[in-house]
């Protein structure tokens, strides 16, 4: 009997305790939710204040050799802002948005000059981006993922690739991104994260405008060593009248290359579509 009247009572809780895990339930959904309403509050400031401080270029129509100067891995406007402080002409590299940083392409629309880094398949990188293109997708599958990132990104016609290694060394990936950058009217600047990268080749095959990366300047995060890599930068372009050189927005690599302007005195640092001009 004892048994039968707990059961009883257990049962006749249930719905209060349904009740309960509802209400708190909702309580948290509306606590997320307002948190996700004030970020992008937030968000939307910092988007304003960027916009701002981005409209203004700087010009410079010299004899001096070019430099492209390229941030990868952009995606908060709180790092739009520090680039922008640099005050030198950075053409800002932009990760497409994904769930954990959603508002990369938002923030794109109000930067002047800015390209898309396009993440593709690696050899071993332990924490690659959603939707990075893999070596045996097919060319549909790689050609929808080209047009939505246009529509994202309606202001560029820059790609350079996000990782990489394992992508650009393989034939048969790189032909079918090739034919849809020729496809869809895109320029591809080749980070070179592999020695074996194909890039060149199958850019040839189609016509598409094709760059390569030159050096990079922060693959060890430390000031000395990342103004030995930019004056190396500077000499390549000396010597081939041009370079294009990619860091990333850590602090300590912005700080330095803005604190540089001492090695940067005998080139000209130029967006991408000034340099584009130049390169064809």
């Amino acid at each position: 009997m004892n048994k039968k009247r707990v059961t009883k009572s257990l049962i006749g809780k249930i719905p209060l305790l349904l009740i309960v895990v509802f209400f708190f339930s909702l309580v948290f959904f509306m606590f997320l939710r307002a948190q996700e309403l004030h970020e992008k509050k937030d968000i939307d400031k910092d988007i304003s204040k960027t916009t701002n401080k981005t409209t203004t270029t700087i010009s410079h129509k010299t004899d001096k050799p070019k430099l492209l100067l390229i941030c990868d891995d952009v995606i908060t406007a709180k790092q739009v802002r520090k680039l922008t402080d640099m005050n030198l002409n950075i053409t800002i590299s932009f990760l497409p948005p994904t769930k954990f940083h959603k508002m990369s392409a938002k923030i794109a629309k109000n930067v002047p000059n800015h390209m898309v880094h396009y993440p593709l398949e690696a050899f071993n990188y332990k924490h690659p981006e959603q939707n990075t293109l893999k070596v045996d997708d097919s060319f549909e599958t790689i050609n929808q993922t080209t047009k939505k990132l246009m529509r994202l990104y309606p202001n560029t016609k820059y790609l350079n690739n996000h990782t990489g290694s394992k992508f650009t060394s393989s034939d048969i990936a790189m032909d079918r991104l090739m034919r849809s950058f020729k496809e869809n009217n895109l320029t591809f600047l080749d980070s070179k994260t592999s020695g074996k990268t194909v890039g060149k080749k199958y850019a040839k095959k189609y016509g598409v405008n094709f760059m390569i990366r030159d050096i990079f300047l922060d693959n060890i995060i430390e000031p000395d060593y990342i103004r030995a890599q930019l004056k190396k930068a500077v000499k390549i372009a000396i010597k081939n009248g041009k370079a294009i050189a990619i860091f990333h927005p850590h602090n300590i690599s912005i700080k330095s290359i803005k604190n540089s302007k001492d090695i940067l005195k005998d080139v000209d640092v130029i967006y991408i579509k000034d340099y584009d001009i130049q390169n064809r």
